[in-house]
């Protein structure tokens, strides 16, 4: 029962003292029986803020598809499931879903991820 997702934990990685740089270190893990729940894709915009600051013309903006669904991932097919965060993000029929919120059962059982992608257009 279940599909396969890979979850991508991303970690603070490597500083390079001489350009400043953080190199973030990713570990992909797949999951073998994660429970995809239906998507609910909602049409938004957003406004230059030049356009909300100063009250003037409005100049550009941007139209885009935010697609919200549930993952639930049970502890057996991953173990750390209270390790998962806000930075982490799962890769489900090739598409990257941004982890936006991570609820955990009464029992610590099951990891109920609430994931996020975002389809854009120019206007």
């Amino acid at each position: 029962m279940g599909t396969t997702v890979v979850l991508v934990k991303v970690s603070d990685g490597t500083y390079n003292l001489e350009t400043g740089a953080v190199t973030p270190s990713e570990v992909d893990t797949t999951i073998r029986h994660a429970i995809i729940l239906p998507a609910k894709t909602n049409r938004e915009f957003s406004y230059d803020l030049a356009y909300i600051a100063v009250n003037k013309n409005f100049t550009y903006g941007g139209e885009y598809d935010a697609t919200q669904r549930f993952c639930i991932i049970d502890r057996s097919d991953y173990s750390a499931i209270a390790l998962i965060t806000n930075n982490d993000y799962i890769e489900y029929r090739s598409i990257r879903w941004n982890v936006k919120s991570v609820q955990l059962d009464e029992f610590d059982q099951n990891a109920v991820l609430r994931i996020q992608t975002v389809d854009s257009r120019s206007t």
